[in-house]
């Protein structure tokens, strides 16, 4: 470990004891509207089923053609079926193979982007819904084989290797959604009868991973009996996606929002509030959750990294991607560099309303950044310049979520580089940095 971040790790103990004077505890799984972004690209109209690898392309399903969109690269279509279809789901159980539904025939298809394109299904499973990667060789698929009157709804197991499919759960309903833990633990989503209005809510039950293991190995299909309740009171969950904190998001169609279970994979999970609320706009479609490589998490005012991204239509008008992920604060100086000697500022943007925070200023440059835990939902992203020996100040944030500090040039011959960064909480809690700005003060 570096000297600069052995000064970093130091200023742990101050940020805890600073954070919980300003009256907060560390606070565990919050997802809040507040410190994140929403964008959004168009999509073809006529794509029913969306689907966006861990590296950024975009694979579409138009009713007939499977494509595959790379960036900086023209469209390549991986899969033609031989009549219109409606698509179900497209997952990558791994690297480089997908495996993509379709209700209207029941098709289930193993196509690997490199190719050759598949000719017939690999699988049938009549009004297949939704999938879920179990692991690299398996995935689970939730269909209502036996038609559209019957009163269950089946989960299968299909082994891409041998062909085989196991039906490991029968359960009451329509199809409902699937998604799967880190640990193996299928999570499924009841749904209601009525499309309209849902007299009885959206239950999500969790199979533990060696209930579905032993329900392979002896023919034995899972009910809801064999099930642990995860959360109830859900209007309606029409795709299920984890987060990277264990958080459970799905998209409600009934409130046209995406909500979140929070702590799904935990012993006290719980609803939380609604990551996002369209109104009239169209909704979400389908969730693709894609983890950060580095340490920042899908938590507000994270820098970015873990994505979440929505198919939004309404099937009819309107088609569009867009990207969920965390809105870092930015920090810059009133003045360019080098900063005259005399008064100018630090300006922060994006930050959190009412926030409260210091900024340090120390005198090194480097951007590089540590990511520390301190016991808080997120972990705090602090440059390896700021030690004990960084000067710092007080701030505040307004109600638009902007910050302005007031900092003096005594000039300096010759002129020094400097390393600021601010870290806050928000009022509900939520712990976050600014973006290390390196300024340099002259005479």
């Amino acid at each position: 470990m570096t000297a600069c971040s052995q000064g970093a790790r130091a200023l742990v103990p101050f940020f805890v004891s600073f954070f919980v004077a300003l009256g907060g505890e560390p606070a565990r799984g919050q997802q809040l509207p507040e410190g994140f972004r929403h964008e959004a690209s168009p999509l073809p109209l006529a794509a029913s089923t969306v689907f966006v690898r861990s590296n950024g392309d975009v694979v579409t399903f138009d009713g007939r053609h499977l494509v595959l969109a790379a960036t900086g690269q023209p469209a390549r279509v991986l899969l033609i079926l031989p009549t219109t279809a409606f698509g179900s789901f497209v997952i990558e159980p791994s690297l480089g193979t997908l495996v993509f539904g379709e209700n209207s025939n029941g098709g289930v298809w193993v196509v690997p982007i490199a190719g050759p394109r598949p000719r017939t299904p690999k699988f049938r499973l009549a009004l297949n819904y939704d999938a879920a990667v179990l692991d690299a060789t398996h995935v689970v698929v939730s269909a209502k084989t036996t038609g559209w009157t019957t009163p269950d709804n089946e989960v299968f197991v299909l082994d891409l290797t041998t062909g085989a499919q196991s039906l490991v759960a029968t359960l009451p309903g329509p199809s409902g959604p699937v998604a799967v833990d880190d640990g193996g633990s299928v999570y499924y989503a009841t749904a209601s009868a009525p499309f309209s209005t849902p007299p009885v809510p959206s239950t999500v039950l969790r199979f533990p991973h060696t209930a579905i293991t032993n329900a392979i190995l002896l023919q034995t299909p899972l009910t809801t009996a064999d099930a642990q309740l995860v959360a109830t009171g859900i209007d309606a969950a029409a795709d299920l996606a984890f987060d990277d904190r264990g958080n459970l998001l799905f998209s409600d169609w009934f409130q046209n929002t995406i909500g979140v279970v929070l702590d799904a994979t935990g012993p006290t999970p719980s609803l939380g509030t609604p990551l996002v609320s369209y109104g009239l706009a169209p909704g979400a479609a389908s969730l693709h959750f894609v983890k950060s490589t580095g340490r920042a998490v899908f938590q507000p005012f994270q820098p970015v990294g873990a994505t979440l991204f929505v198919h939004e239509t309404d099937y009819f008008s309107a088609s569009q991607l867009a990207i969920v992920r965390p809105a870092r604060p930015t920090l810059t100086a009133s003045a360019p560099s080098p900063v005259p000697a005399g008064a100018f500022a630090f300006t922060i943007d994006g930050g959190p309303a009412l926030g409260l925070g210091v900024l340090a200023i120390a005198s090194a440059a480097n951007t590089a950044e540590g990511a520390f835990d301190l016991g808080f939902a997120q972990p705090l992203h602090w440059s390896l310049a700021l030690g004990p020996a960084s000067m710092l100040l007080p701030m505040a944030f307004d109600a638009a979520g902007h910050a302005l500090v007031a900092a003096n040039n005594p000039g300096f011959q010759p002129a020094i580089t400097t390393t600021a960064q601010a870290a806050f909480l928000s009022s509900t809690n939520a712990l976050g940095s600014t973006n290390p700005a390196v300024t340099t003060l002259g005479p």
